[in-house]
């Protein structure tokens, strides 16, 4: 890991990894224990994955498409690791659904490809205004906020727009309202590749306009029409942001005041799982869910059977299986990497 990074984003993908590996391993909870007080908090805590994934994503972009002396040669690299992330998408797909007889299969949106389109989106407008940071960042950030504000009304918008932009189309993680914390997490990047010591200030200035849009939260949902105010109101979404961002400046002030903690075992666990959040995204959903060799996947022997104390074990297991995949893939993927790129004629992107 350079030294350029930013721990504190690498930390919280890290721990946004666990927690959705825990959250897909309720998969093998007993359906009498899913109610009650326990699950329920439970579920706000797996509510919080998917805005530090997005947010996060969109961090590394702007961070390194504005900190690029070359940025159009870095739009490359970006672009080749979107690609990465889409065929991942695609893979992952492909393992779940008929994609060859039914092609329908791959356009349906799951969180890798919501990740990948909104980065694509967000690349497209900062590599456009290239030559205008600041301007870039303003445009990102419109998008972003017209994306969270826009997303109640598109709910009953027709197919076939309906699965990319509304969850009620049958997309997954559709692009509203979740681009917008792409577009939202590319301009702190953006920021503090430009100004490396304003990101303490626009954290706090986030959060600040976060607990705002939170604290409006009836005005906003009396603005729209009947609509799922959980998923698509602003107000959720500056709720969810409250949280993520809350637990980013706490990873932050542990960077700056400890920077020996990230040599600490929980330290070093959490930065693998964060500079590696693709490929544990990958593994552990075949170790969860697909039948590798007949035999090995939990959901197999487990969905559906497990009380809490057994599925603490079970995630245990899952969470050093998942690391273990991961760490074994960092040895071979350089090599696969360039003969991919020798393939293609391309070069091989960057973490």
């Amino acid at each position: 890991m350079s030294d350029s990074r930013i721990r504190a984003f690498d930390w919280l993908r890290g721990l946004a990894v666990l927690v959705m590996i825990q959250t897909h391993a309720l998969e093998l909870l007993r359906a009498d224990l899913a109610k009650g007080t326990v699950y329920g908090w439970v579920q706000r805590l797996d509510g919080l994955v998917a805005p530090s994934f997005l947010l996060t994503a969109g961090f590394a972009l702007g961070l390194v498409s504005l900190r690029a002396q070359d940025r159009l040669a870095q739009a490359k690299k970006n672009l080749w690791r979107i690609g990465e992330v889409l065929l991942v998408a695609s893979w992952v797909n492909a393992a779940w659904f008929p994609v060859f007889r039914e092609p329908r299969w791959l356009l349906r949106l799951d969180i890798l490809h919501c990740v990948g389109l909104s980065l694509l989106a967000t690349l497209g407008l900062l590599t456009l205004l290239r030559r205008w940071p600041a301007w870039s960042l303003a445009a990102s950030l419109a998008v972003g906020l017209a994306v969270f504000f826009v997303a109640p009304l598109l709910e009953g918008v027709p197919q076939p727009w309906a699965a990319w932009v509304s969850a009620k189309g049958g997309g997954l993680f559709p692009l509203a309202p979740w681009a917008g914390y792409v577009f939202s997490g590319a301009v702190i990047g953006g920021l503090a590749a430009l100004r490396p010591s304003w990101l303490g200030r626009v954290l706090w200035g986030a959060l600040v306009v976060a607990f705002a849009g939170w604290a409006a939260t009836e005005p906003l949902r009396a603005l729209y029409p009947a609509h799922d105010f959980w998923v698509t109101n602003p107000a959720n979404t500056a709720q969810r942001l409250v949280f993520v961002l809350g637990t980013v400046l706490v990873f932050r002030g542990v960077e700056r005041s400890r920077p020996a903690w990230a040599q600490t075992r929980v330290g070093a666990f959490l930065t693998t799982f964060g500079t590696s959040s693709l490929s544990a995204y990958f593994f552990h959903e075949m170790l969860l869910f697909y039948p590798t060799l007949g035999f090995l996947s939990f959901a197999k022997w487990w969905r559906g059977k497990l009380d809490w104390a057994e599925l603490a074990a079970a995630l245990v297991a899952l969470w050093a299986l998942t690391y273990a995949c991961v760490q074994l893939w960092a040895r071979w993927e350089p090599a696969v990497r360039q003969a991919l790129a020798r393939a293609v004629g391309g070069r091989p992107g960057q973490e």
